[in-house]
């Protein structure tokens, strides 16, 4: 097998709005104007994973964000953790704009197939504050 010419592969958009009312399970206790906003370029390369460079901004979470993860599953399911996202969490404002590798492994091709999604845990919901499905378009 060849080697391709090139390490890097196309780009992919990766978007989702995070709502409080997408959590599954009990209904977290959250202020109305809760939300968020995930934004990220993903670009695989070839035997190293990938490149993504992350945006998340929330408004109106109830207490400090303790983690934040990327899920496998579909919008109404629980699914498990595909990726744990690094950050700095602040109590009304989570800004991940960090670059990073993405791991190689099997589990980008999950990511960029999907169905994904993100989530949120604060202090004040540890079960999850708030969460949005991950929709995911190439862009070249």
């Amino acid at each position: 097998m060849l080697a391709p010419t090139s390490s890097l592969g196309p780009k992919y958009s990766l978007r989702a709005t995070l709502r409080p009312q997408e959590v599954i399970g009990p209904r977290p206790r959250v202020s109305r104007s809760a939300r968020g906003v995930f934004t990220a370029e993903l670009r695989p390369q070839w035997g190293h994973g990938g490149k993504i460079n992350p945006k998340l901004t929330l408004v109106g979470t109830t207490a400090r964000v303790t983690s934040v993860h990327i899920h496998l599953g579909s919008r109404g399911t629980n699914g498990f953790i595909v990726f744990p996202a690094p950050g700095s969490f602040l109590p009304s404002r989570v800004l991940l704009t960090a670059s990073f590798i993405w791991p190689a492994g099997p589990l980008l091709p999950d990511l960029l197939a999907g169905p994904t999604y993100i989530d949120v845990h604060t202090k004040a919901n540890p079960r999850g504050e708030l969460r949005g499905q991950i929709t995911v378009e190439r862009i070249s």
